[in-house]
């Protein structure tokens, strides 16, 4: 029988104490292990001699021996990270079964002399139960939002390929099962009683004495509840939000956009379960220690701390103290937290996905090069959109592919874009050629694409156009919207791209390739190209360009795709970036690859395009 009604007691008795704790435990992580943890991993690749890891090469650099070195740390600093966490939790829940209120103050002096005693006392003997407890707490939300990705084939392989490995993985589940009930109660009593290693020992054999199954089974099936409830949360907030889109943006996008939304919601559905799974699985078996401890049992040196905890705060208002400290934690943080998120490109293959760029706007719904295609694009979730840019006579950039007027607009003596001023460009019609609902669509300039765009696509601005003057022109919009981290320049002329680099080094350039022969590793070790981007042909017949380029740390793209096949081939190659005419396909099937087969066709049996 699962001991609900204490558990409850237990949780709120305390409960404003221990949510102030754990939010602000988690923004600490958040600010300054997730930072410190991302640094030593990429860190590790390039001590592995790597710049990119494609799946073919992560169980190579998983062997290397730096790389376990440097992971072995990150185990480390992780489990000093949870131990702490642990420790409070214990003095949020002693305070809670003995019904006395506790304080953020008060849990803050505690909390920090037990974790320091702790730490300098039993060292790995304290960070080993800590960590096996996080392990086993989090396993069961793992395998869960686990059945939801599908690992790429070539790891597969990799893995039956060595079948000691599936041995060895079931053995360390079993073992970590083994160690977790073997120590679960470590971390209380070296937070609630000073014994030395020994006597934990000896005392937590007690504890358990006749208890491991009944444990291990109501943790199971207590476990096994809560991840129902979270994974039917997680279903019904899903849906809410396809039965929203469907309302308000139509059935042809809720598949694509609810495929998109799945992963960026588990990042927060699994900051969000791990607020609740630790703290509730600790409160369990906090209880079963309890229930086996005298009920009158009180540590005396917490009513110690607490008088100290007091008699400080009367000295001294110790809260902007605290928050001071915070923020200056926080503000040593903040540029690297920022960086991380201006800068979503990861060297390992495994953890990325293509960004999806629509050509000329959404050219497939509407005119291309118009702002109705550019709103369009963003509002089918796309990551970056492509238009082109010529010059009208006055020397204003305007949007338009050819150099001709006829296909795009009515301007029946079909003449140059550049022989018209703009005034002269703003009389003709941009829209009525493709559909009647845009009849009266004008040729916009470069500024009001930017303007309309406003951050909330990545802008690929392909110059069709030449000269200094013209170069300037854009560079200057560039820098007047402050798009240099959110804008790409693009073009077929390497010498163009050098001038824009030349004008501004922070704008980001990459070259169109249509054709190529030779030796392209001059190129991409080339400063004055960031990213390369290919017609389908010729990244199809020389795949090898792909890891040459990403080896380099910088982007491969591919234009111009239209079907469904040609997606999925470019989508398995591992390109950065697909230019494609049909954004809400690109998508989903971008979303869709690390998307387990049953789980897709529910999704698509539920959302048909």
């Amino acid at each position: 029988m699962l001991p609900f009604k204490p558990l409850k007691t237990m949780l709120s008795f305390n409960l404003k104490t221990l949510i102030v704790f754990e939010v602000f435990y988690r923004l600490f992580g958040v600010f300054l292990i997730y930072p410190l943890t991302r640094l030593l991993f990429f860190a590790s690749i390039r001590v592995a001699g790597y710049q990119y890891i494609t799946n073919q090469m992560i169980l190579t650099y998983l062997r290397q021996p730096s790389t376990l070195v440097i992971l072995l740390l990150l185990l480390v600093v992780f489990s000093f990270y949870v131990l702490i966490e642990m420790v409070f939790l214990s003095v949020i829940y002693d305070y809670s079964y003995h019904r006395e209120k506790l304080d953020v103050l008060t849990l803050y002096s505690v909390g920090v002399k037990q974790s320091w005693r702790i730490i300098r006392r039993y060292k790995m003997f304290a960070l080993l139960p800590a960590l096996f407890m996080f392990f086993i707490f989090e396993a069961f939300h793992i395998v869960g939002f686990a059945s939801t990705i599908s690992i790429p084939r070539i790891i597969v392989e990799e893995i039956e390929g060595l079948m000691p490995l599936s041995f060895v993985f079931y053995g360390l589940i079993i073992g970590f099962m083994f160690l977790f009930v073997e120590s679960m109660y470590f971390v209380k009593l070296y937070t609630l009683e000073s014994m030395t290693v020994k006597q934990t020992l000896k005392e937590h054999r007690m504890l358990l004495r006749k208890g491991r199954v009944k444990y291990l089974m109501q943790f199971i099936l207590f476990n096994g509840m809560l991840n129902g409830v979270l994974f039917i949360a997680y279903a019904l907030v899903l849906s809410s939000i396809a039965f929203m889109i469907y309302l308000t943006r139509g059935q042809s996008l809720v598949l694509g956009t609810i495929l998109t939304f799945i992963y960026s919601f588990y990042l927060v559905a699994t900051t969000i379960t791990s607020l609740i799974l630790i703290p509730v699985n600790y409160a369990l078996i906090s209880l079963w220690y309890y229930q086996k401890r005298p009920k009158n049992w009180i540590n005396t040196k917490f009513k110690r701390y607490q008088k100290r905890a007091l008699t400080m705060v009367n000295r001294v208002n110790p809260k902007p103290i605290i928050l001071t400290l915070f923020i200056f934690l926080i503000g040593l943080n903040v540029t690297n937290v920022v960086s991380l998120v201006r800068d979503p490109f990861t060297p390992v293959e495994l953890l990325k996905r293509a960004d999806v760029i629509a050509h000329r706007g959404a050219s497939l719904s509407a005119p291309e090069n118009t702002l109705a295609a550019l709103d369009l694009a963003i509002e089918y979730g796309a990551d970056g959109v492509e238009f082109d840019v010529q010059v009208s006579a006055d020397g204003v950039p305007v949007l338009m592919h050819d150099v001709t007027l006829g296909r795009t607009t009515n301007d029946a003596l079909n003449r140059r874009v550049d022989s018209l001023t703009l005034s002269q460009l703003r009389q003709l019609d941009a829209g009525s050629w493709f559909a009647d609902e845009f009849e009266g669509e004008q040729i916009p300039t470069l500024e009001e694409a930017l303007e309309r765009i406003d951050g909330r696509a990545k802008a690929y601005i392909d110059l069709k156009a030449r000269g200094s003057q013209f170069n300037h022109d854009v560079v200057s919009l560039i820098e007047a919207f402050q798009l240099e981290s959110s804008s790409v320049v693009m073009s077929f002329d390497y010498q163009q791209l050098r001038e824009i680099k030349e004008l501004n080094s922070d704008v980001q350039t990459l070259l169109l390739i249509s054709t190529f022969f030779g030796d392209i590793e001059a190129l991409v070790q080339d400063d004055n190209i960031d990213y390369f981007a290919f017609r389908t042909f010729v990244i199809a017949n020389n795949q090898n360009y792909i890891r040459q380029v990403q080896q380099a740390g910088k982007k491969v793209y591919v234009w111009t795709l239209e079907t469904e096949q040609e997606h999925q081939q470019f989508i398995e190659l591992d390109v950065d970036g697909l230019i494609s005419k049909d954004p809400i396909l690109a998508r989903e099937l971008v979303y869709t690859r690390n998307t387990p087969t049953l789980y897709r066709e529910v999704l698509r049996q539920l959302f048909p395009r």
